[in-house]
């Protein structure tokens, strides 16, 4: 920069430290840009802490949002877990109806069964009569029949 202005106006042979001493000794600021980066930080944290109404406002929404949110995702959460247990209850219920059902069906099948057989043996009992009145008949027809001729 400094070589820059001296080529505007002309003095081209001229020591850069020379100069800079000379403003260090008068205490005029030195061409370094460290004071200006630090002016301008300054400015813009100044700017940044003299605005800080509205960004205030945004956060207190933003709180408030972030709190209904998250009331709002823990009402989700419990609803959810509610819901899944309410199904779990339903499956348990479900399979217990199952399971009644089909012991249900086995006792009817067992009781059917027990009444066939009991069925199946009276038919024996009356097979067995009728077979015994018949050989009972036979029996004495043969015998009568022995005894006439």
């Amino acid at each position: 920069m400094f070589a820059r202005l001296c080529n505007l106006f002309g003095r081209v042979n001229v020591d850069g430290r020379e100069a800079r001493e000379r403003r260090k000794d008068a205490g005029l600021p030195s061409e370094s840009n460290e004071g200006r980066r630090r002016w301008t930080w300054r400015i813009w944290r100044a700017r940044r802490h003299t605005s800080s109404t509205a960004p205030d406002v945004s956060k207190k929404k933003f709180k408030k949002e972030k709190e209904r949110l998250t009331t709002e995702l823990h009402l989700l959460i419990q609803l959810r877990n509610e819901q899944r247990d309410h199904l779990i209850d339903f499956k348990e219920s479900s399979n217990y109806n199952r399971n009644l059902h089909s012991q249900l069906l086995m006792e009817k099948n067992l009781k059917m069964s027990i009444t066939q057989n009991q069925k199946n043996k009276e038919v024996q009992i009356d097979w067995a009569l009728i077979e015994k009145y018949l050989v009972d008949l036979n029996l004495n027809g043969r015998t009568g029949a022995d005894q006439q001729p």
